[in-house]
């Protein structure tokens, strides 16, 4: 072996480990939506799941419009938590679940859902009880 064939070779174990591992947390996250909604949790729009790089948090669900004029409901989550580690694993289950929640909540009248994000916030009694529902459901078992 050259100079560099060890270490070129671990690399290459390294990057194939981590993507098996980021395939594994996607199943994991794709496992409890169909979960959630087996349980009786079902949004009133598709839920669409991707990853990305983000600036500020970890997560977030957004309510988007394709291009053929349907909502559906985004959730973003930090592609830096697929790093293989069993913490980050764990932290995009949760993040995973706090933004579920906020799409449960979610409410279809645009102006019900900005009166009642003035009147609570964006974190108001109905989300703390999805939140609390989702991770009964999801994480606890």
């Amino acid at each position: 072996m050259g100079k560099y064939g060890k270490n070129k070779r671990n690399v290459r174990l390294k990057k194939k480990w981590l993507k098996r591992r980021r395939k594994e947390v996607k199943n994991t996250i794709d496992y409890m939506l169909a979960e959630a909604e087996i349980s009786g949790l079902i949004p009133w729009a598709p839920v669409k799941i991707e990853y990305d790089k983000l600036d500020q948090y970890r997560g977030t669900a957004e309510l988007k419009i394709d291009s053929d004029g349907k909502e559906y409901f985004l959730i973003t989550l930090e592609i830096d938590l697929l790093d293989g580690s069993a913490h980050g694993e764990n932290l995009a289950c949760l993040i995973f679940c706090h933004e579920l929640a906020h799409v449960l909540t979610w409410h279809p009248n645009k102006k019900t859902e900005r009166g009642l994000a003035k009147y609570h916030g964006i974190h108001g009694p109905d989300f703390m009880y999805m939140q609390g529902t989702l991770l009964n459901i999801l994480i606890e078992p």
